[in-house]
Parts: C-alpha cells; sequence; structure tokens
C-alpha cells in the first residue's frame, strides 16, 4: 500500500504519534505473532516516512467481539485526547470482528482528526472514498465467521461421534491419551474418557445420602469432611451444592455421554456469552463401562431430584417473580457484602435480620473460624449516625450528600409510581375478568371452573389491594419532598430509609465507606465470639474540593457489653 497523501505529524513538537494494535483470538494461538504483525507494520512505516516517531504498541488476546477489552480502550482514551496523529494496522479484524465496534472506532478517529490505516484492507481516511473500502473490508472478514463457525460445529460433532470432544471431566472419571483410547482396553476404541473403579463406593453412598433426604450442600459438607478431593472445575476449589447437583444429573453416571448440554448465545452488545439450556444435546452410544450406577439406579435419583424441584418450586421465586428480578447480585442492600471478615477476608451476606461471612455459610462451605453473627440493623443504627455527623461537619460534603440522595429519591419515586401503576392497571383487569366469569354463571357455563376461577381471581384481588393500601400508607416510603432543600432537613430518616430500600445508595454508602472491617472479640466469661466494626469514613472518591479530605477511622461495637465493664471506661474517669 502507498502512502498518499504523506505524513503531518500535528503536534508542535513534530513528532509523530503512532498507535499499532494487535490482538490474537484464542489462548492456543501464539502470542508473539502480535508482535511479529507489530513489526511488520513499524517496517513498512519506516519505508514511507523518515521523521521521529512515537509508536505505542498494544496487543492482547482476547475475542474480537469483546466490547471491554484493555487495549482497545486505552487506545479509545488515547484518541479522544486529539494527540494521536495516527492509527496503524494490517487489517481491521485486528480491531474487532463486531462491524458495530470497527465503524465506531474508525469514526472516532476520524473526528478525532487522527488518521486511520488497514494497510491489507485499502483504507486509509486521508483518502476519499475510504468509506467504500471501510465497507468492504468488514464484508470481507464478517463472511469468514458463519463459514468458520459451522466449520467448527461440523468437525465437533464428528469428533464427538467418534469418542472425543471430552471437554469437562467430571469428578469419579479420567481423560484417556491417544495411545489409551485406541488400545481398546477401558472401552470401545476412540473413546476418551474412561471412569475411576475406586471411587465407585462414594457414588454408592451419595445416592444413599441424597435419596435418605440429604440436601446437596449437606452431601458436599461430607465430601469435604472425608477428605475427597474437589474436581478441577469447580470454580470455589471445594465441593459445594451445585457442584454436586450438577454432578448427580449427568447422564454419564449411567454410561450416556452428551454433548452440548448447553448452548452459548453471544450478546452482541458486550460480546460476551451466556449459556442456555439445549432442548436436544447429541447424545452418543450408551457405554456400560463408563457407568457408576445402573440405568434404574440414576432414573430413580433424577426422579427424586425432579419431585424435589416440584416440592420447592413456589418456595423460590425466579424470573418477574423475584424479588431480585433485574438486581444485580453484587450490589445488595447496605450493609450487605460491603462489611469484610477480618480473619478470612471474606465478604458478609446478609441471613436474614443478621449478617455471616460468607464462607461459614452452609452454600458455601470454607474453613473461616469467624462464625460471628452481626446484626443487620445494628450495623445502621451505630454507623450512619457517624456517618451523618461527620458530613454535617463539612458544608461541601453535606451539599453532595443531598444532591447524590435527591437524584436517587426521584428515581425511587419514579419506580414506585410506575410499580403503583401496573398494579392498580392489574387490578382493573381482574374486575373485569371477575364480570365475565359472573356473565358465564349466570349463563351455561361450568359451575366448577367458574368457581375455581372466581377462587383464584379473588385471591389476587385481594393480595394486590393490600400491596397497594401499602404503598398509600402516610408513612410508607420515603414520604413527599418538594425540593432537594426540603430533603436535606430530613436528611436523617431519609438516608436510613434509602439504607434499607436502595441499592444504588448502596453503592455510594460502599464509597463513603470503603473499609468496613468485622473483628471478632472473645468474650472474657463465656464462649461467645462478638464483632467489633472497624470503618474509615473517607470523601476522597468524590469530586470536587473533597478530594484532599482526609480519613478518618472509627471502632464500634456492635454488640451490648456486660454489665461489669460496659461501665468501666466511666468508673475510670471519675476515680
Amino acid at each position: 500500500m502507498n502512502l498518499d497523501p504523506p505524513f503531518l505529524p500535528k503536534n508542535a513538537d513534530g513528532v509523530l504519534r503512532m498507535i499499532i494494535p494487535g490482538r490474537i483470538s484464542t489462548e492456543s494461538q501464539d502470542i508473539k505473532s502480535i508482535a511479529a504483525s507489530q513489526a511488520d507494520n513499524v517496517s513498512w512505516l519506516k519505508s514511507v516516512y523518515t521523521g521521529e516517531v512515537d509508536i505505542t504498541p498494544l496487543g492482547e488476546q482476547a475475542s474480537g467481539w469483546l466490547a471491554d477489552r484493555p487495549s482497545m480502550e486505552l487506545a479509545d482514551a488515547m484518541v479522544d485526547t486529539g494527540q494521536v496523529d495516527a492509527v496503524l494496522v494490517a487489517e481491521t479484524r485486528e480491531l474487532f470482528r463486531n462491524p458495530e465496534f470497527i465503524f465506531k472506532f474508525v469514526h472516532k478517529c476520524v473526528d478525532n482528526k487522527t488518521r486511520f490505516i488497514a494497510r491489507w484492507d485499502q483504507i486509509d481516511t486521508a483518502v476519499e472514498g475510504w468509506e467504500t473500502n471501510l465497507c468492504f473490508a468488514v464484508m470481507k472478514h464478517g463472511m469468514m465467521v458463519p463459514e468458520t463457525r459451522r466449520r467448527v460445529r461440523r468437525k465437533a460433532t464428528e469428533t464427538f461421534k467418534s469418542g472425543g470432544m471430552v471437554m469437562k471431566v467430571r469428578f469419579g472419571y479420567r481423560k484417556l491419551t491417544p495411545e489409551e483410547a485406541a488400545s481398546g482396553e477401558f472401552g470401545p476404541v476412540g473413546l476418551r474418557i474412561a471412569k475411576i473403579d475406586a471411587l465407585k463406593p462414594i457414588f454408592k453412598k451419595i445416592r444413599r445420602l441424597i435419596l435418605s433426604g440429604y440436601s446437596d450442600v449437606m452431601v458436599a459438607e461430607w465430601l469435604i469432611a472425608q477428605g475427597v478431593p474437589a474436581p478441577p472445575y469447580a470454580q470455589s476449589g471445594k465441593w459445594t451444592g451445585r457442584v454436586v447437583c450438577a454432578l448427580l444429573t449427568d447422564p454419564i453416571l449411567s454410561g450416556q455421554r452428551e454433548f452440548r448440554r448447553t448452548i452459548s448465545r453471544m450478546i452482541l452488545k458486550s460480546g460476551k456469552h451466556r449459556a442456555e439450556p439445549n432442548p436436544s444435546p447429541l447424545q452418543a452410544e450408551k457405554c456400560p463401562e463408563l457407568a457408576h450406577y445402573t440405568v434404574e439406579e440414576h432414573e430413580d435419583l433424577l426422579r427424586y431430584f425432579c419431585q424435589r424441584k416440584e416440592k420447592y418450586r413456589n418456595v423460590q421465586k425466579s424470573g418477574r417473580d423475584s424479588a431480585l428480578y433485574g438486581q444485580k447480585r453484587g450490589v445488595s442492600l447496605w450493609p450487605g457484602q460491603s462489611l469484610v471478615c477480618s480473619a478470612c477476608e471474606g465478604l458478609f451476606y446478609v441471613c436474614g435480620a443478621s449478617m455471616k461471612c460468607r464462607h461459614t455459610l452452609s452454600k458455601d462451605p470454607g474453613d473461616c473460624w469467624n462464625h460471628g453473627i452481626v446484626p443487620t440493623q445494628t450495623v445502621r443504627d451505630t454507623v450512619l449516625p457517624i456517618l451523618l455527623a461527620a458530613i454535617n461537619s463539612d458544608a461541601a460534603a453535606k451539599e453532595q450528600l443531598v444532591a447524590a440522595v435527591w437524584t436517587e429519591y426521584q428515581a425511587c419515586r419514579r419506580k414506585g409510581s410506575g410499580i403503583r401503576n401496573r398494579e392498580e392497571l392489574e387490578l382493573v383487569q381482574i374486575d373485569r375478568q371477575i364480570d365475565r366469569f359472573m356473565k358465564l354463571l349466570r349463563g351455561d357455563g361450568d359451575l366448577e371452573t367458574v368457581e375455581t376461577g372466581l377462587r383464584d381471581l379473588e385471591k389476587r384481588k385481594k393480595t394486590l389491594r393490600a400491596k397497594l393500601a401499602k404503598r398509600s400508607a402516610p408513612d410508607a416510603g420515603l414520604g413527599e419532598y418538594v425540593t432537594a432543600e426540603a430533603l436535606g432537613d430530613d436528611l436523617p430518616r431519609v438516608v436510613h430509609l434509602m439504607a434499607t430500600t436502595s441499592r444504588a445508595f448502596a453503592l455510594l454508602l460502599r464509597r463513603l465507606l470503603p473499609d468496613c472491617t468485622v473483628v471478632p472479640v472473645q468474650a472474657l466469661d463465656s464462649g461467645l465470639v462478638r464483632p467489633r466494626l472497624r470503618f474509615t469514613i473517607s470523601f476522597a472518591s468524590w469530586a470536587g474540593p473533597l478530594e484532599a479530605a482526609c480519613e478518618v477511622r472509627h471502632e464500634v461495637d456492635l454488640f451490648t457489653p456486660p454489665q461489669h465493664i460496659q461501665h468501666v471506661e466511666t468508673c475510670g474517669s471519675t476515680t
């Protein structure tokens, strides 16, 4: 590719500032290929430009479909400064695979007067008509994607049918070498997986425990107690209820190999994948050599799991019926997931009215010895007044807090109004359905069907009316505030209420209280372990004049001291 027009540095020092991105898709590719491609681009640059050059090479191993790649985020930031003269790549696919991301980045370069060159795709934004070449390049590289995807899927399917594609080796099995698979000693020739016969008694014991009423978590705790090593695919590094359930429901335990049990669907907005159950996975012929259970034993176990799931279906709500629908699981109402255990540095999770270290919960069995219980409301009642006192002593801090609380207050009001409108609309629709049922009752409708329908509708109507009455109560919700100043006059009440209702406000509190550590305190007169909280109030994360504000550390007891020591300080000051 010839360079015309020539490079002209736009910086006063006359140095040509250049970004050269690079990328490889998978870990199996050689990372050195990025440097080789960049070296080729540098050689071409030296052949067309002899002035002083400041080159910033950027490269990483990541999928071209990802939107949040660190190297491209850095390239975006550098282009935004307007100090970069050009971005040089061999092909546009070295930037992204997603056409939207490619167009967006090239357009950003043009808007910031940064020249973009893709040598092999004949793209140079300094040349008239570059848009046409960019469209052709994106189409050319995009056409390879579905073709490659079909080829990979076809090869994977045939490999599975011949005994390969052993991606995740379940506990109780091991992957065979090609030589072992070809020998036919462990099963059909070509089969790349074999069971470990020494673990069969453990599988028999697990089955008996489950059918006798043990939960998945209890089985996980039993396995840990027996010293059974966790499988390598356990993300936490130890047995959990989820790992046990996934193992026992895998059809390979009765000799049935399956492939593509889940389908990964790409989310184009982010480039990440979402796994979804596959209603019709590929199945190979049953292999008795792989079975730890007989077909009848495994069917009994699966039937038990189905019955248990059906029994608790209405206990744990899911989807839109869940109270946490649409909420980020990493953000709890404060102080949930904000306190840190001093023993293991694990987060404290809310369990009803109390909080516990996550490594002491049955769902996540760990080795933390700190089994202290922290009352959730006590944390709010103790820490928030100290925080508000610190903020009230700084006019700028209070102004920012009132502004942040006012913004969140308006969002909560809009959300509450929307929910109330939906409930009122649903109530109107229920009344209409009741009228239709009454007409059927007066006509020739089936009496039993009408009675059942009316009973369900009346139950829903009663529930909705109770919710609406609760929302309309004078003391319900955050109250009515017309201006931010009016809210600021009642700031303590609003802050306490938002701490119990708003997850967005919890993020603000995390910034103001960046370090909250729970320290266990051993009682002198008993074996109880009580919680003490050490926390830091910091305004450093706030913009403006508060950036230089110092951090203030506090230490409070989250328990009521016994009578014989709670007045020690008072008695000592009078002597």
